[in-house]
């Protein structure tokens, strides 16, 4: 199965939180210490166990969208994406999107993917089953996260359960964070098709057990129901530079030109 995708046993309900004029936190302080990044986020955290089959609709499994998304790995199978001389490849959903649709700046927190998967994924996801556009990108950067972003103690107002909510503004202490959100940028549209049969989910190629043990069980996230316009921004990764070295500060796991 997709490895960004969560089984139908790691649906369970979020962890608890508290708002506190500092930000959101987890109850118990160990928790709150391994799933907030240093950048000040607090991770979404979930029970459950990865048992059953994938859940298509379901947002994409936070930490391993987080790692798919922020090392740059395939969606499908969790190798490198691939990269040639017009960038990394991105296979995105329609979701409407004409012809005429700018990809220029598009917002996404689906990961990139491998040729293989990219191959086979339209013909195992619904979403992208339903229209997707290929994409060759030059320019990926790690503008925000996705999550659901609580009001401030006194502040009148339900949480948002869809915000997306930029680095290094105050309202990141205020969200749980479900998905890493990067802007993709120079952008080459390779193809745009709609409709594919559905395959097995086995035609994947196979996921790394050790890396797949690895993963803890906290959850959901979709196979990709989330792109917005958006303008370029800078500290991109660049097409043609080696990988970064994995770290928990967004900015560690940039590709930059040497």
């Amino acid at each position: 199965m997709p490895y960004v995708l969560p089984r139908t046993g790691e649906l369970g309900p979020p962890a608890r939180v508290v708002v506190t004029p500092a930000g959101v936190r987890y109850l118990d302080p160990a928790w709150d210490e391994s799933w907030r990044d240093l950048d000040g986020a607090l991770w979404e955290v979930r029970g459950g166990a990865p048992t059953g089959p994938p859940a298509y609709t379901a947002e994409l499994h936070p930490a391993r969208q987080r790692e798919a998304m922020e090392g740059l790995l395939c969606a499908g199978c969790a190798g490198p994406a691939d990269r040639g001389p017009d960038g990394m490849l991105w296979l995105l959903p329609l979701l409407g999107a004409g012809p005429d649709t700018r990809w220029e700046g598009v917002r996404t927190a689906i990961p990139p993917m491998c040729a293989a998967c990219a191959e086979v994924a339209p013909t195992v996801c619904p979403v992208l089953g339903d229209g997707h556009v290929e994409l060759r990108v030059w320019e990926a950067e790690l503008i925000g996260v996705r999550g659901t972003l609580h009001p401030r103690p006194g502040e009148p107002g339900d949480p948002d359960p869809d915000a997306l909510v930029l680095h290094d503004t105050p309202d990141l202490r205020f969200v749980v964070a479900r998905q890493a959100v990067r802007e993709l940028c120079r952008t080459t549209v390779v193809s745009l098709r709609a409709g594919a049969a559905p395959r097995s989910a086995s035609s994947f190629p196979a996921v790394d057990a050790d890396r797949a043990s690895r993963r803890p069980a906290p959850v959901t996230s979709s196979c990709g129901r989330f792109w917005t316009p958006g303008p370029p921004v800078a500290h991109t990764w660049r097409a043609g530079t080696p990988p970064s070295q994995p770290g928990r500060r967004r900015g560690t796991w940039m590709h930059r030109r040497t």
